[in-house]
């Protein structure tokens, strides 16, 4: 997904993204993406993708941010595991405060 124009400490540039949001809201043309770093920090907000993945690096729950995805050229690569699902919910859960 091209995350550009940004500002800020924003993850920039074209990269991988997790949608976190499901199928009845993205059928408004928004979502809500997980910008995915291969520069791995070791910061407790970072959840690292399992090896066998076509992507490697970690999922940034600390950045959460919405797009219109219908112009923001996006393309599935592939579907994340369960249990690494779970993982991003706990964090995010942490994060919001829920």
């Amino acid at each position: 997904m091209d995350l550009d124009p940004t500002l800020g400490k924003e993850q920039q540039g074209r990269r991988p993204v997790l949608v976190i949001t499901d199928a009845n809201y993205n059928q408004f043309g928004l979502c809500i993406t997980l910008p995915i770093s291969s520069k791995i920090k070791g910061y407790n907000t970072e959840v690292k993708l399992p090896n066998k993945m076509q992507i490697e690096g970690v999922i940034l729950t600390n950045h959460p941010r919405s797009h219109d995805w219908t112009i923001r050229n996006i393309k599935f690569i592939e579907s994340l595991d369960g249990a690494i699902f779970q993982s991003v919910k706990i964090r995010l859960k942490v994060l919001l405060g829920l």
